[in-house]
């Protein structure tokens, strides 16, 4: 029998790895290709002079419009400075195709680093990284913004794959990789790093300090040192974290955008819903990934049970625990999943797409669990590979059909969607400087994928309507090129394809 390490086995490992990339950087291209811009895209195409919208909006045209927004931003609207910098570069540059496919590579970016996180290895073969994908399809929260949307995308998706590619290091070193990076130089080269990944989002930064704060705490307590770029690492990190959550811009947007002058008080003052709405979100959305969890760690420890019975059944000496089993390391991506939710306890906001980097890390500790759990039963060669065979074709089969349902209703809201860009910017085109649309529109609101499944949210939040001054209104025309845009056409949500 072959073995892995052999240069036949390898290549079969990289052609599975490869397929199972280029199969799901397929879906997201053609999922993103399909979903248009939002609120959010229409305000980053402009310069952010003021409150929301400018009185006389212009489109951002060069790196300095740039950096005046987010210097703007940043005293007006929050923190998150090389994230909408992000942002308005590609919708100023590359957006549509472009993005598309960076996008989708992103997507594909964090399922390797899923895996590698995780612990995976050649040795345990494709089916993990493929397993890892599907739970990545069908398990992150809001994945029609998380994953489709740009702006959504590059603050939710980008910061967590860019934290994840931070913490290489660490997951390196606390693994047993103790290869001396103790110079000067190792720990000058993570303090930028460091500091953007903690200036990329507050919960992505709060999951990785809080990680690497955990594992560092432990391995202090075993007796160990720790190099010095763990820790210029860490402090770079939470000197970012504090440049973005201190930005005047939040106290800013607390008062002018939810009414509340003072986060603290309204905190202790509205406690109960606060915390209601924060944890019934996270365990609406999170529930599968802890069910999964909780599965795994009780089946480890049931098998570790059965394992000491027939020990003791044969009257062996009992084997000591491999280094590698405690749980530790799966704990501490617990506590930072935890520590990204637990800093909005007093924040007047909390909605599904923040729970992205806790959804992340929740899935790395499963998917650690799972290997542990293979490992500990030990199943026969035929077995395992019978095993592998009927979850390769379940997940194969719930993605391909989950996928060809979702696309239909995204594919069929794009039609409408480029329908209504296309007149707009016909009249643009035609020299008319108000800008007027009629006609009727009818978006699915059912499946996972699509950014019209809120129908609870009026048509005029996404499309605008006939008040010319109405902050979606304007922000439409000035992107387009309009002086004035007006939406008079009967748009509505649907649960079917008229």
């Amino acid at each position: 029998m072959l073995r892995l390490n052999e240069p036949k086995n390898n290549k079969i490992f990289f052609l599975l790895m490869g397929l199972v990339s280029a199969g799901f950087f397929a879906l997201y291209y053609l999922f993103n290709v399909k979903t248009g811009y939002l609120n959010d895209d229409y305000t980053y195409r402009l310069v952010f002079e003021g409150w929301r919208v400018a009185a006389d909006p212009v489109k951002v045209a060069s790196l300095s419009d740039i950096a005046r927004s987010m210097k703007n931003h940043y005293f007006l609207w929050g923190g998150r400075v090389p994230v909408h910098a992000a942002v308005q570069l590609f919708l100023w540059l590359a957006g549509g195709r472009v993005f598309d496919a960076v996008n989708a590579l992103m997507a594909v970016l964090l399922g390797w680093l899923v895996w590698f996180h995780a612990g995976f290895e050649r040795k345990h073969g494709a089916l993990p990284f493929l397993l890892v994908n599907v739970l990545l399809w069908f398990c992150m929260p809001q994945p029609e913004l998380t994953f489709l949307n740009l702006t959504n995308s590059i603050n939710n998706m980008w910061t967590c794959v860019f934290v994840l590619l931070f913490l290489i290091p660490y997951r390196l070193f606390f693994a047993g990789d103790r290869t001396k990076r103790r110079g000067f130089f190792s720990a000058a080269a993570m303090v930028p790093f460091g500091f953007l990944a903690g200036w990329s989002s507050e919960p992505a930064g709060a999951a990785a300090g809080a990680f690497i704060v955990a594992l560092s705490a432990l391995t202090l307590k075993d007796g160990k040192k720790l190099p010095a770029w763990v820790y210029s690492g860490l402090a770079s990190l939470a000197a970012g974290w504090a440049v973005m959550a201190l930005a005047p811009g939040y106290r800013y947007k607390a008062a002018h955008y939810y009414g509340v002058q003072n986060v603290l008080k309204n905190a202790f003052v509205h406690f109960g819903a606060i915390q209601k709405n924060l944890w019934s979100v996270t365990l609406g959305n999170l529930w599968p990934l802890l069910a999964l969890l909780v599965l795994a760690a009780v089946s480890i420890r049931v098998a570790r049970r059965k394992k000491k019975a027939a020990q003791r059944k044969k009257n062996s000496r009992r084997n000591p625990a491999p280094a590698d089993g405690s749980l530790r390391m799966e704990g501490c991506y617990v506590f930072g999943a935890v520590v990204s939710v637990a800093i909005y306890v007093v924040s007047p906001e909390f909605v599904p797409r923040y729970l992205f980097p806790a959804a992340a890390f929740l899935l790395i500790a499963f998917s650690s669990l799972l290997k542990r759990l293979l490992q500990e039963l030990e199943l026969a060669p035929r077995l395992r590979l019978a095993a592998g065979a009927v979850a390769v074709l379940v997940c194969l089969a719930a993605v391909s059909a989950d996928a060809l349902r979702e696309y239909s209703v995204v594919n069929y809201n794009g039609r409408l969607a480029s329908s209504l860009e296309n007149d707009i910017e016909t009249q643009v085109r035609q020299g008319k400087a108000d800008v007027v649309v009629r006609g009727d529109y009818r978006f699915l609101s059912t499946g996972r994928m699509s950014i019209y499944r809120y129908d609870f949210i009026e048509m005029e939040v996404l499309w605008g309507g006939p008040d010319k001054n109405a902050e979606i209104n304007r922000l439409i025309a000035a992107n387009y090129g309009a002086k004035s845009y007006v939406n008079l056409a009967r748009m509505s949500y649907v649960q079917e394809k008229p």
